[in-house]
């Protein structure tokens, strides 16, 4: 139980940071 809940956390926080790293050079290229 406790270890599902770790890798669910590692994995949607690995998610929301892939995200963001791929969106962030797109807003910045779109405010230009």
């Amino acid at each position: 139980m406790r270890l599902s809940q770790r890798i669910f956390s590692v994995v949607a926080f690995t998610i929301v940071v892939g995200f963001g790293w791929f969106l962030l050079p797109l807003a910045a290229n779109a405010q230009e």
